[in-house]
């Protein structure tokens, strides 16, 4: 039959950073805690999609917990650029935050900053029960953390539970808020860091100066019109508005994951085309040398000097553009056209483009055009004769 995927939605779809922004907006007890799986491409990876999600994610995982048992869960994507470095990945960014492996994905991450960050392992396979366990266990954990910091979530909602209503006293909020700040402290705190290595990463590429930043505290900037609330079962009374801003906050969330893909492809493509254009002109011009060095191998050997001069000619080739010049000795019947391509090898790209191909020889005195076909001596040249170059492209002498 046709594979429900309708689990996914029990998962945030979004970067690390609005998950963080996420969970620091949740209300406490019940969103403290932070369910964040690290998947990558492997097998085991696919099948918790296939029978795990399917089977733990509706009623325990939510991408916006409203009532007990649901938790806060997101996934991130460990994908091979993850590794490399820190513009790789959410999911390695987090990794190398912790200290984790990326081979011993899957993984989840529990959070509650409350106690220790939790790690479970789940590349060798884990069934519904065990997993729901562990989130049990993580629950517990966090409000064993919490007891012992001064606040029995468990003992002050049976203190108010059949509806009655029990003044707070100072003391007690003294103890309320050394816990309900907990996670969004942790939540700021991993942003403030997320945010640290984005910066660094954009100096390192030369986007940024270290100047270009302003250090601000995370909570102070995250912080909008929230207030510390005495009591929270208020909090039930304002459950549509709280729905409404979860999905105006998941719009958001999709919005910004869209232009940050749109951007992320067209940022690829531009450095894709740059460094095809830089090795297919290298390419070129590794292959011009190439030929500018065969032309020279192929020329007819060059005869030793005579005192007499009468077997050989030497010639001076003035190069187009700089007129730098170099000389060879020929004999006499070497063709012209051993001359151009010796002009040929010997000249830069900057004088005789390779693209243009053997050039065109002019003689000096009288100015004539040189048939490249013809012998040294049939052409009338002399020893100690400067012979000018121009391209293929040259308009010829008169």
């Amino acid at each position: 039959g046709d594979v429900d995927d309708s689990w996914r939605a029990c998962f945030l779809d979004a970067g690390l950073a609005d998950v963080l922004k996420a969970w620091r907006s949740q209300p406490f007890p019940e969103g403290a805690l932070l369910v964040l799986a690290v998947e990558d491409a492997s097998v085991a990876s696919q099948r918790l999609e296939k029978f795990l999600w399917p089977s733990v994610a509706k009623g325990l995982l939510s991408a916006g917990p409203v009532k007990s048992p649901e938790v806060l869960a997101a996934r991130l994507r460990l994908t091979a650029a993850g590794s490399r470095g820190a513009a790789g990945g959410d999911a390695a960014f987090l990794l190398r935050l912790f200290g984790v492996k990326p081979e011993l994905a899957p993984m989840v991450f529990l959070l509650s900053g409350a106690g220790p960050v939790r790690v479970a392992q789940l590349r060798d396979g884990v069934g519904a029960e065990p997993f729901r366990r562990l989130i049990v266990e993580a629950q517990e954990q966090t409000k064993h953390a919490w007891k012992e910091k001064g606040w029995d979530v468990d003992a002050e909602r049976a203190s108010r539970g059949g509806g009655a209503h029990r003044a707070m006293e100072i003391k007690d909020l003294e103890r309320l808020r050394a816990v309900e700040g907990l996670h969004r402290k942790m939540a700021e705190d991993l942003l403030g860091a997320y945010h640290e290595e984005q910066a660094k990463d954009l100096v390192r590429r030369g986007i940024a100066a270290p100047g270009d930043f302003v250090v601000e505290d995370v909570g102070v900037s995250l912080d909008t019109d929230e207030v510390a609330a005495a009591m929270r079962d208020e909090h039930l009374a304002e459950q549509a508005e709280r729905k409404a801003l979860r999905a105006s906050q998941a719009a958001d969330f999709e919005e910004s994951r869209r232009r940050d893909s749109r951007r992320r492809d067209a940022e690829e493509k531009r450095r894709a085309d740059e460094e095809q254009q830089a090795g297919e002109a290298e390419a070129r011009e590794i292959w011009a040398q190439m030929v500018r060095v065969h032309r020279l191998e192929q020329l007819p050997l060059e005869p030793p000097e005579e005192p007499s001069g009468t077997n050989t000619l030497l010639l001076t080739i003035s190069l187009p553009g700089s007129g730098r010049k170099v000389s060879r000795r020929w004999r006499p019947e070497d063709l012209l056209s051993s001359v151009a391509e010796f002009a040929f090898g010997s000249a830069e790209e900057s004088e005789l483009p390779h693209a243009e191909g053997i050039p065109r020889l002019v003689g000096g005195f009288p100015r004539r055009g040189l048939e490249l076909d013809s012998s040294l001596r049939d052409a009338g040249l002399a020893s100690r004769e400067v012979i000018h170059v121009a391209s293929a492209s040259a308009n010829p002498p008169e």
